[in-house]
């Protein structure tokens, strides 16, 4: 989550209050650019304050009805509707999931509708989408059973380590009989920590084992389109590596996470906000949404260019292989990757309207293209390099 703004009251005024009953499966990430280092955890906390205590609200909360905007949305996506002119099919793939998942969770009024909808998903693609899922959130759920043990366990280590230390400073202060007794708790404190590591130790080899089956499960789910596809890879990615107790990424998974984090979410589908929150394990990023569609939100806080309006600055060929032509007035071109990491820039003369940026040395993926004018800057375009 990236927020541009500079005042910690207005991030509080429009703040989420997050329910925060569980750990993260993926790791959470915040950036605000133009807030302080030291007040950046005070502004995660403003935008995002916790509640600790009682239980999330939900539509249906002690049988409440929904608000009508909702429900209407719900119906929508049961029967396949529209609802998104310009990423018709991701947009309705992420509602038909959220609304699967939540049928699945709870106990909903009747309605015939949704009922249809939910029985006829029983043994199909999204269904399995969803059971993948499910499996996946679930590798970092404890049995009560072993809740209840790991505690129990926590609660005797604790109380033996206050006994040992209160007589520690017995024998410091010369009673030295309690010495072998202080021997005793220290070896009783010992075998408890290696029943935890053990307890432990059977835990993480019950998640490898479930993680594997769960590979299998995701290699077999069918991917027709680029959200499937993207969503199937990075659970193999999680699968592979952070489900097996490890939390580096090879050369080859660290190019597949960046190649899907750089996607518009809208179009490349939840997969894309998957990969994003892995890729942080290499590297802190700040990842740009700039998509083809003119009212997309720009997570940079820009505005969509018009490539032939507004700003004056036209990009052509776009993708592009070799020469680039750029026509606007502008003082100064600058090309950076989907990190915002500089990779080439030029200076021009203002008076200069029609510009030509050699790209053959760069390697083929998507860039951006900032224009600048008077040391202010007054175009970004996403540049597709085909090279």
């Amino acid at each position: 989550a990236v927020s541009f703004g500079d005042d910690l009251v207005l991030l509080s005024f429009n703040g989420y209050t997050v329910n925060d009953d569980t750990p993260p499966i993926y790791p959470v990430s915040f950036d605000f650019p133009n807030i302080p280092p030291a007040a950046q955890q005070t502004a995660q906390e403003e935008w995002f304050p916790i509640e600790d205590e009682g239980v999330a609200d939900t539509c249906l909360q002690d049988g409440g009805i929904e608000p009508i905007e909702v429900k209407d949305i719900h119906l929508k996506a049961a029967r396949s509707e529209q609802l998104d002119e310009e990423y018709p099919g991701a947009i309705l793939w992420a509602a038909q999931l959220q609304l699967y998942k939540e049928l699945n969770l709870e106990e909903w009024p009747a309605d015939e509708v949704l009922d249809s909808f939910y029985l006829a998903n029983d043994t199909t693609l999204l269904s399995a989408f969803y059971q993948l899922e499910k499996g996946r959130d679930s590798l970092y759920k404890l049995s009560p059973a072993e809740t209840a043990q790991l505690q129990q366990w926590s609660d005797e280590l604790d109380s033996l380590i206050e006994v040992v230390l209160e007589k520690d400073s017995l024998i410091a202060a010369g009673i030295t009989e309690l010495e072998s007794v202080r021997d005793s708790l220290v070896n009783e404190a010992a075998a408890l920590c290696i029943s935890m590591d053990s307890l432990e130790n059977i835990i993480l080899q019950a998640r490898i084992s479930f993680a594997g089956t769960l590979l299998t499960e995701n290699s077999a789910l069918g991917d027709t389109v680029v959200y499937q596809t993207n969503e199937k890879s990075a659970n193999n990615l999680f699968l592979n590596t952070i489900a097996q107790g490890s939390s580096t990424f090879d050369a080859q998974q660290t190019e597949t996470l960046l190649s899907i984090a750089g996607q518009c979410p809208l179009s490349g589908g939840r997969g894309v906000h998957y990969a994003r929150s892995l890729y942080q394990l290499v590297t802190d990023s700040t990842f740009v949404d700039i998509c083809d569609a003119g009212s997309e939100r720009i997570a940079s806080g820009l505005q969509p260019d018009l490539e032939e309006e507004g700003s004056g600055i036209r990009v052509f060929p776009n993708p592009v292989s070799g020469e680039l032509l750029v026509e606007g007035y502008c003082s100064r071109i600058d090309i950076v990757n989907q990190l915002g990491q500089p990779i080439l820039g030029r200076d021009f003369s203002e008076g200069e309207f029609r510009h030509s940026i050699n790209l053959h040395g760069l390697p083929g993926g998507i860039y951006f293209l900032r224009a600048w004018l008077k040391s202010e800057r007054i175009s970004q375009v996403k540049l597709i390099i085909s090279n």
